[in-house]
């Protein structure tokens, strides 16, 4: 699965630097399993990422796009252009 993502997800000065709060992930349906994840490119122009289902191909499958950014860092997401590689 390819999209567009901008945005900025680290914030400076948590864990060993940097923490991601925004990014996209691509999910199997039956349970919820992460199967890849793609964060902000840390810029305000959208860029290409994909996501990799690895070995979960002909299951159904979600997209989740998650702002999970709770203090005061500038933190902000945007997404475009999903498409079936």
């Amino acid at each position: 699965v390819s999209v567009q993502v901008a945005g900025w997800s680290a914030y400076a000065g948590v864990g060993d630097g940097y923490t991601d709060f925004n990014y996209v992930t691509l999910n199997r349906a039956s349970n919820g399993e992460e199967l890849d994840r793609v964060c902000t490119p840390g810029s305000d122009s959208m860029a290409p990422r994909e996501l990799d289902p690895g070995g979960a191909t002909n299951v159904p499958l979600y997209v989740e796009v998650v702002d999970d950014a709770t203090t005061n860092a500038y933190a902000w997401i945007s997404v475009d252009d999903f498409r079936l590689d």
